[in-house]
C-alpha cells in the first residue's frame, strides 16, 4: 500500500469525433508507504551539496601553512569561497 498527497486535476476535452470527454489527473506531490500493517525506521540522509564537497576536499587536501617567523603578520592570499 502506498499514501499519495497532492490534486487531482479534471480536464474537460473534446474528442477528434465531436464527443465531449472529461479525465481525471493525479497530481502528487508526494508518495510513500502506508503505515497501516508495518511499521518503519525514518532516517534522514545527510545531503552534501556539490559546492560543500568541493570546499571539504580543498580543507582535507590543503597543506599546512608553516610556522616560521617569515610569515608573522603577513596576509595570505586565498581564492573566492565556493559557496
Amino acid at each position: 500500500r502506498v499514501i499519495v498527497t497532492g490534486r487531482l486535476d479534471q480536464r474537460t476535452w473534446e474528442s477528434a469525433t465531436g464527443d465531449r470527454r472529461t479525465t481525471y489527473e493525479l497530481v502528487a506531490d508526494e508518495v510513500g508507504t502506508a503505515l497501516r500493517w508495518v511499521s518503519v525506521k525514518v532516517e534522514k540522509p545527510e545531503r552534501i551539496y556539490p559546492a560543500e564537497a568541493d570546499v571539504r576536499a580543498a580543507v582535507e587536501s590543503a597543506a599546512p601553512i608553516p610556522d616560521s617567523p617569515e610569515l608573522a603578520g603577513q596576509e595570505i592570499a586565498c581564492g573566492e569561497p565556493a559557496f
